[in-house]
C-alpha cells in the first residue's frame, strides 16, 4: 500500500529575517529621503518608531559615556588639587625652616660678642672629627678668627675655601688653651668631642659644675667641670670638663677677628 506524504509549510526564520531587515532597510532609505518622495507629515509619522528606537538603543550607552567623561574630569581636577595642596605645604615647611633658622640666628647674634653669625653646613658626628664647615657667603674672614656658639668659645677658622670654611674645636685631640678656673691659670688639653683635661695644683679650690674661662677673650666661658681626678702624684687633680653646648645640635656660630 502506497502511502502520501503532506509536506509541512513551514517557513525558514532565516529568510523571515532577512525579508524584515531588507524591509527595514527600504524604510529607512525612503525615510532618508522623505523630502522627496513622501510629504514631510508622512514621513514623519514612518520615521517616528525607528527614531524612538534609536533612543531606546543608544541612551544606556550615552549615560555610560557622560558618566566616564565625569569620572575622567574628577580625577584631573582631584590630582590638580592635590598637587596644590602640595604646593602649599611645602611653602609652608619652607616657612618654618625659615622662622626657626631666624630665630636661632637672632638668639645666636644676642647671646655671643659681636661679630657675624655663619650657617653651620655639616657638624660633627658626619664631619671630620671636632671641626665644622660653615658658609661664610660674602663676609670676609681669615684663618685663626674666633669661633663662638652661644656665647661660648669653641675653636678657630682652620681654612677657607670660597663660600664655605672650616671651624677647628678647641677640644681637637692634643690643642692646647689657656684656661682659667677660679684664681688659677692652666692648660686646658683637648680630648675630642667637646671635651678636655687640665690639670691644677690640689689645694685649688674646685668642684664639678664650676666655669672654665678663657682669660685672653675677656673671660669667656669654654666649659663647666664635670669630674675631678686625684693624680697618682697626690698633689695635683686631673680636672674634666666640656663645652656647655651640644656639637651635634648647633645650627649658627658666630665669627669674629682675633
Amino acid at each position: 500500500m502506497k502511502m502520501t506524504y503532506r509536506k509541512t509549510n513551514r517557513k525558514n526564520p532565516k529568510k523571515k529575517s532577512i525579508v524584515f531587515i531588507i524591509v527595514a532597510v527600504f524604510i529607512l532609505i525612503l525615510i532618508n529621503f522623505s523630502g522627496v518622495i513622501f510629504p514631510q507629515s508622512i514621513a514623519r509619522g514612518i520615521s517616528l518608531p525607528f527614531i524612538k528606537i534609536k533612543e531606546i538603543v543608544s541612551k544606556p550607552f550615552n549615560g555610560s559615556t557622560s558618566y566616564f567623561g565625569s569620572k575622567r574630569s574628577l580625577s584631573e581636577e582631584n590630582e590638580e588639587l592635590r598637587q596644590k595642596v602640595s604646593a602649599l605645604e611645602f611653602k609652608l615647611l619652607q616657612e618654618r625652616v625659615r622662622s626657626k633658622d631666624d630665630t636661632e640666628e637672632f638668639t645666636e647674634s644676642n647671646n655671643s660678642p659681636e661679630g657675624f653669625q655663619a650657617r653651620v653646613l655639616v657638624r660633627p658626628p658626619f664631619s671630620p672629627y671636632d671641626t665644622f664647615i660653615i658658609a661664610i657667603d660674602n663676609n670676609e674672614i681669615s684663618e685663626g678668627n674666633n669661633v663662638f656658639v652661644m656665647g661660648s668659645f669653641v675653636g678657630n677658622v682652620n681654612s677657607v675655601h670660597g663660600d664655605t670654611a672650616t671651624v677647628k674645636l678647641r677640644s681637637s685631640s692634643g690643642e692646647n688653651t689657656v684656661v682659667r678656673i677660679g684664681d688659677v691659670d692652666a692648660e686646658a688639653v683637648g680630648k675630642g668631642g667637646g671635651r678636655f683635661t687640665v690639670t691644677v695644683p690640689k689645694d685649688v679650690d674646685v668642684e664639678a659644675g664650676d666655669i672654665v674661662t678663657v682669660p685672653n677673650l675677656g673671660a669667656v666661658v669654654m666649659g663647666v667641670i664635670t669630674e675631678i681626678q686625684a693624680s697618682e702624684a697626690g698633689s695635683f687633680n686631673i680636672l674634666h670638663f666640656s663645652m656647655p653646648v651640644s656639637l651635634s645640635k648647633i645650627s649658627f656660630v658666630t665669627i669674629t677677628s682675633n
